[in-house]
């Protein structure tokens, strides 16, 4: 059983809705020639924020035609002063319509739960909901450098599944301090489209404003983008297992949360909302922890280059003392590797670490070409930008960039190196189907030939023509299997959560409200229990007896237990082991949560069953059609997740398969999840799609880089 971020299905009163709320649609004028988004429509009602309207949303009709959805207290407002608001500050003009119950009924569910989510500030949660989305407030501002706030947003999709996105807000006046004039750089033309957010730092307050405005302090004001193209903000953890306040903070616990206040405030017009449970048959991973399974490659490198020599080059524009750091970092993690450091690169056929400048380093000297698009013809070339340097992340790193260049040299020579189970790949296709600059589609085919050799490569126009028609529009991945059967490989926008138990295991620790105490005769009973179980503790067990018989209390609170933990510790009556043993006996005998330990492995399945190893299942309505999902190792596992585990879909492809349909046997499913249980993609994890993919990958690159190696040459000999 797994659980998913999508909303298990729940009922609306509309009827009930509407005695309460008013519920108005906003449309621009369709005979108007100049379409206008959403988001810049949407802002006068922003500005004009004494309408007393609660939350905004809105929808697209068509291309270019957007349709704004506003939800109000019964009779606070009505569509006149809506409609003059909006053309207060336009030369536009727009049709504004209350809506009765039978049109709120045809409402799609996903436009009435954002509006209602978007409503949730005014019930405790710190934030606003009226720009288009639940915008979360964090409690401390992070203005990372004086320039940047990553705020994080709730996303409710038209599927009702539930996700919280982070995004980057930047200072307008850094745009300009910065040199980055919106103005005048073609490449982010966007921007000077995009709307202007006044957002107060110290009452934490967000609200879109009328950027034409000559009166507007522009001193607080931000765009929703990053100051340089690529910079990516500040992510949210997705799961902890770390302190209290640390769990709170991440999005599997906001995201509970603000189910939970939604019920607790809107259950008179919703029936309760709840994540949709999975079953699933999980294949498990073997007896390989986290490390183990990382140390196999770590061995793998440090073989192969105790046989290879490496070469170390520094190209960066102005180069510094960490070369040396990276050279004897190098050398403490593979004492066989021969480091050699070169300036550039000369060696056409050895193995090169080349370190760069990073990204934003050109971005900001326009003057300079960027290095990273060097040609090195025949020779095998891994970059390391000097930004990933940082002690805390260098051996992932280092691992990562030694890994890459070993697939280079399997790409190079056609063989599998990393790999250790090629016959059992026998019969399999892998295509990836890739968008050029124009539109144009092109299709890369990799399979097994022999032993370990593979054939990578491009199709030609007759071969891919079948793979690139209209009913495969939207086709990225595709799969042949050894029963000649074509699958569709797609990423869902459906992800794995822990389970409800979790969280509610979580807040019934931090509130204590539903747990019932214990008498000191039943302490005494879990005691001896355990001292019968656990003959190595037993004398300390005993202790324990003796020092409960001296308590005056008849019974013991929860919070008289964390007292009596807080003296053990403090006197060392009990290890640390003993007194998990004493908490877990305590939760399965009388129900009392003192601690939650989701990471340990009695409890895995029970919290965390959707979040590690690997998952399958089948659609319930398409026995053909085949969900997984790939999480994290089990065995030991790390204290957070960064990520969420997104759930994939094997659909079979019914135009290729027009000539006849073998449904795909439990055999080779499991054929195929072994072929993400590979630790050379993701660093000491594993991989979400099947391996081969990485070197479709990879080769691609190679491939387009060639082509523009070969334009600059054609354009240098006109």
């Amino acid at each position: 059983m797994i659980t998913t971020n999508q909303l298990a299905k729940f009922d609306i009163d509309t009827h009930k809705i509407l005695t309460s709320y008013d519920i108005y649609s906003v449309d621009q004028n369709l005979e108007e020639q100049r379409f206008i988004p959403r988001r810049i429509f949407s802002i006068n009602i922003d500005v004009e924020n004494n309408l007393d309207i609660n939350a905004l949303t809105g929808k697209k009709i068509q291309k270019n035609v957007y349709r704004l959805y506003l939800i109000a207290k019964k009779s606070a407002v009505n569509a006149q002063e809506i409609r003059a608001t909006l053309e207060k500050y336009s030369q536009h003009t727009f049709r504004v319509s209350k809506l009765d119950e039978k049109a709120v009924s045809s409402l799609d569910k996903a436009i009435i739960l954002r509006l209602f989510f978007n409503m949730l500030p005014f019930y405790g949660i710190k934030g606003t909901g009226m720009l288009g989305n639940l915008f979360l407030t964090p409690s401390k501002p992070h203005l990372t450098q004086k320039i940047y706030l990553d705020l994080t947003r709730l996303v409710v999709g038209n599927d009702c599944n539930l996700f919280l996105s982070t995004s980057r807000f930047t200072k307008v006046k850094s745009f300009k301090e910065h040199g980055i004039s919106l103005f005048n750089n073609m490449k982010r033309k966007s921007l000077n489209n995009a709307p202007w957010f006044d957002i107060d730092l110290k009452k934490w307050q967000i609200k879109q404003v009328n950027k034409y405005n000559k009166n507007l302090n522009i001193e607080n004001c931000f765009i929703n983008a990053p100051l340089y193209p690529k910079d990516k903000p500040r992510q949210m953890l997705f799961w902890s297992d770390g302190k209290l306040n640390q769990v709170q903070s991440t999005k599997f616990y906001r995201l509970y949360n603000l189910v939970s206040v939604f019920n607790s405030v809107f259950s008179e017009y919703f029936s309760e909302l709840k994540f949709e449970k999975v079953d699933t048959a999980k294949q498990l991973l073997g007896r390989l922890s986290q490390t183990e399974w990382g140390n196999q490659l770590d061995k793998h490198i440090e073989e192969f280059f105790a046989k290879n020599q490496l070469n170390l080059i520094d190209n960066r524009i102005v180069g510094d003392e960490r070369i040396e750091d990276i050279k004897a970092a190098l050398v403490r993690l593979l004492p066989t590797v021969k480091a050699n450091n070169r300036p550039t690169v000369e060696d056409k056929f050895g193995y090169n670490l080349v370190v760069i400048n990073n990204k934003q380093y050109f971005q900001t000297h326009d003057d300079i070409k960027d290095n990273y698009a060097t040609d090195y013809q025949q020779a095998i070339v891994q970059h390391l930008t000097i930004d990933t340097f940082r002690e805390g992340a260098l051996k992932s790193t280092l691992i990562n960039s030694l890994k890459e260049l070993i697939i280079k040299k399997d790409l190079k020579g056609r063989k599998l190196s990393l790999y250790h189970s090629p016959d059992s790949m026998k019969g399999w296709e892998f295509y990836q189907v890739v968008k050029g600059v124009y539109g144009a589609k092109a299709v890369y085919l990799f399979k097994m030939i022999n032993g370990i050799e593979f054939e990578v490569r491009r199709l030609d126009l007759q071969e891919s023509s079948k793979f690139i028609g209209s009913d495969n529009t939207d086709l990225q991945y595709l799969i042949k299997t050894p029963a000649n059967t074509f699958y569709n490989l797609n990423r869902k926008n459906i992800f794995t959560l822990p389970n409800a138990e979790l969280f509610n295991d979580l807040n019934e620790m931090i509130s204590h409200q539903n747990c019932s105490s214990v008498t000191k005769e039943e302490l005494k009973w879990a005691l001896n229990d355990l001292s019968k179980n656990h003959p190595n503790y037993r004398t300390k067990y005993q202790d324990l007896i003796s020092i409960i018989n001296k308590r005056e209390l008849d019974s013991f609170s929860i919070n008289d237990l964390k007292d009596e933990f807080d003296f053990m510790k403090k006197n060392k009556i009990l290890s640390p082991i003993a007194i998990n043993l004493l908490l877990d006996e305590l939760y399965e005998q009388y129900g009392l949560v003192l601690k939650v330990k989701p990471k340990i492995k009695d409890h895995v399945q029970k919290y965390l069953s959707g979040l590690t190893d690997i998952n399958y299942f089948f659609d319930k309505d398409d026995q053909d059609v085949i969900y997984y999902n790939v999480g994290t190792i089990s065995k030991n596992m790390n204290m957070s997740i960064a990520k969420a585990s997104h759930i994939w879909q094997l659909q079979p492809n019914t135009k290729l398969n027009e000539r006849g349909f073998a449904t795909i046997e439990t055999e080779n499913i499991l054929k195929f999840l072994q072929m993400m249980r590979v630790n050379f993609v993701r660093f000491h994890q594993l991989t979400v799609i099947p391996f081969p993919f990485k070197y479709l990958r990879e080769f691609i690159q190679l491939e387009e880089k060639k082509k523009l190696i070969k334009k600059d040459v054609t354009n240098l000999l006109k």
